[in-house]
C-alpha cells in the first residue's frame, strides 16, 4: 500500500512539474516571443521550447547581474569600498 501511495505522489509531482513549470513557463514564454515574429508557430514545437529555455536563461542571468550591481552600488552609496576579489563590502 505504501509503495502505491508513493508512486501516486511521485507521478502527481512529475505531472505538476511538466504541465505547470515546463509547458506554461518555458513553452508559454517561448510561444509568446515566437508569435512576435511568426503567426504560424506551433505552441508545442521544439523551436518554442528552445526559445523559452533561452529566454529564462537570459532572465536568470540578468537577474543575477542586477543583484550584484545593486549590492556593489549599495556598498558604495554607504561610503564603503567594494572588494571585487572577495565580493564583499569593506567599510
Amino acid at each position: 500500500i505504501a509503495g502505491d501511495g508513493f508512486s501516486f505522489v511521485f507521478r502527481l509531482i512529475i505531472r505538476f512539474f511538466v504541465e505547470i513549470v515546463f509547458e506554461a513557463l518555458v513553452q508559454g514564454a517561448g510561444y509568446l516571443f515566437c508569435r512576435l515574429f511568426n503567426n504560424k508557430v506551433k505552441p508545442d514545437g521544439i523551436l518554442v521550447t528552445v526559445v523559452g529555455l533561452l529566454l529564462w536563461g537570459i532572465a536568470i542571468y540578468a537577474g543575477l547581474e542586477i543583484a550584484a550591481f545593486i549590492a556593489i552600488d549599495s556598498c558604495l552609496d554607504a561610503g564603503g569600498s567594494y572588494d571585487y576579489k572577495l565580493g564583499t563590502c569593506v567599510t
